[in-house]
């Protein structure tokens, strides 16, 4: 864990408070996972777990900020408490990240960023994104293949179908 990372975590804070949005670790789970799909180098490394991706380096990256008092973290939630000292930032990593947080609420609207909804989300983006690297075309049947794999009976297809098809312009493809 460095000081990137927190910055990242920092600017993601600020960039979720500006448009109103209560920050949960599952929210940024998701949503850090969803810029590094999209070309943002958040310095974290992701793998599956129960609820969909997970990166046991932003995991603590958090309890260091919350051991800091820079954030407070209150069961699922996280607040942020003093992140001044990460406020000299790159007008373009914000920029970018604010850019990438508008996508993302075009996935899932801001009303409905619920546990469930984040989670088949970022299960179905990792799953496209395991196929694509392993040379297989992220279609809609190999995602929901994919993701019945992982997660079983957990959610019904036609939400895992709908989670595709909103995820589906910012999928790899393997042109």
């Amino acid at each position: 864990m460095n000081d990137k990372c927190k910055q990242i975590v920092a600017n993601i804070l600020n960039a979720i408070a500006y448009k109103k949005i209560k920050p949960t670790k599952i929210f940024l789970h998701k949503f850090i996972y969803f810029l590094s799909t999209q070309g943002v180098n958040v310095g974290f490394r992701f793998e599956p777990y129960t609820y969909g991706p997970y990166s046991f380096d932003l995991s603590s990256t958090l309890g260091s900020m919350a051991f800091w008092d820079e954030i407070v973290e209150k069961g699922t939630s996280v607040e942020a408490v003093n992140l001044d000292r990460y406020q000299a930032t790159n007008p373009e990593e914000l920029h970018n990240i604010s850019e990438n947080l508008d996508k993302f609420l075009t996935i899932i609207p801001a009303s409905k960023l619920t546990f469930d909804n984040l989670e088949r989300v970022g299960t179905a983006l990792y799953c496209a994104e395991v196929l694509a690297k392993h040379g297989k075309e992220p279609t809609e049947d190999a995602v929901v293949e994919e993701f019945k794999a992982w997660k079983g009976k957990k959610y019904p297809e036609a939400a895992i179908k709908e989670s595709y098809e909103s995820l589906k312009k910012f999928l790899p493809s393997l042109q």
